[in-house]
């Protein structure tokens, strides 16, 4: 799938809880668009994400297994936005994926 796809995921903020949940979903099988600041966006593009919880699940998403952006523009081409940012900045992300 692309973004664009029906099905296709955008994270708003790509955090430890944004990279998580998409990285969960893109190990399902959904398209994922991670949006999130620079320094994060760097380390993903090089080293992927390794998933983990207190249950037992590890998991490696390979480099690509889903798209970072630093921009909300990507999520207007997804049929689904989940905003995990902190509290203090949702006002912010809603402008900017506005």
């Amino acid at each position: 799938m692309q973004a664009g796809d029906p099905g296709a995921v955008a994270i708003m903020g790509a955090g430890s809880i944004g990279c998580y949940v998409g990285g969960r979903l893109a190990t399902a099988g959904a398209t994922v668009q991670l949006i999130g600041r620079p320094r994060l966006r760097e380390a993903v593009q090089q080293h992927g994400l390794h998933l983990t919880d207190l249950h037992g699940f590890d998991q490696q998403l390979p480099v690509g297994g889903c798209e970072f952006h630093t921009s909300a523009a990507c999520a207007a081409r997804c049929a689904l936005v989940l905003v995990c940012v902190k509290s203090a900045a949702t006002a912010d992300a809603g402008r900017q994926l506005a």
